[in-house]
């Protein structure tokens, strides 16, 4: 049953990696295996430098060991909690060319991909979905609110800062540079904490979620301004 809520490589990680140790484990950190995991690729590849030339080595067989098919080249990599919450918005069962653009308006996805890459991203995001419905904890589950509620309570320097960011919304931004004008926006209100939190609680009901500048672009720039909007 494991490969239909996470990698294979992943239970084989968990075995392999500390023989002669007992391993903590929760079905809640699996994204936190898979970016461990997805590290030991990077590395294999040279992608990513290990200063201890004993390490390295040490490192490399083990991704040899946990690999299942090797790859000729390092992968396209889709952090594991991401994925979540791209599956929970695009539906990469029905489109997976969505997904993609999706993810390459993120910046995870750059340039032209392969098919068999494209392969890998349609398992990762349905695996990940699937890991949603089963474990993932509620602060991973999300649910884009359509109308806000009456009785949600946010400040009135929250509410200017909100409706600036609406605007700021009819540009175009990547993932980073939006991230950094929210940052701007919750300065501004004189708590950027409260800022963040008054942002999540408009757009999904909670007090936190994803790192808000892809999450409002992977959910649709427009569809984000007109639900902020409904504060004026």
């Amino acid at each position: 049953d494991w490969p239909n809520f996470a990698p294979p490589q992943i239970l084989r990680l968990i075995f392999l990696k500390k023989l002669r140790k007992v391993r903590d484990f929760s079905y809640q950190k699996i994204p936190d295996y898979v970016d461990e995991y997805d590290k030991l690729q990077r590395i294999y590849f040279g992608a990513e430098s290990v200063e201890n030339e004993k390490e390295l080595e040490h490192m490399k067989r083990l991704y040899e060991m946990i690999e299942t098919i090797m790859p000729e080249k390092l992968p396209v990599q889709i952090p594991f909690s991401f994925a979540a919450l791209i599956s929970q918005i695009s539906k990469p069962e029905e489109s997976l060319e969505r997904a993609i653009n999706l993810l390459k308006s993120t910046g995870h996805v750059k340039g032209d991909i392969s098919e068999e890459d494209k392969e890998r991203i349609r398992k990762r995001l349905l695996i990940a979905k699937e890991w949603v419905r089963r474990y993932a904890p509620e602060n991973m589950k999300i649910q884009l609110r359509e109308k806000i509620p009456e009785e949600v309570e946010i400040s009135t320097e929250q509410k200017e800062g909100l409706l600036k960011l609406a605007k700021e919304l009819e540009k175009d931004w990547a993932a980073d540079e939006l991230q950094n004008r929210i940052y701007e926006i919750g300065k501004e209100t004189g708590n950027v904490r409260g800022f963040f939190q008054a942002l999540y609680t408009i757009l999904i009901g909670k007090r936190n979620g994803p790192r808000a500048g892809p999450f409002i672009i992977t959910i649709g720039k427009e569809k984000v301004k007109k639900l902020l909007e409904q504060l004026s």
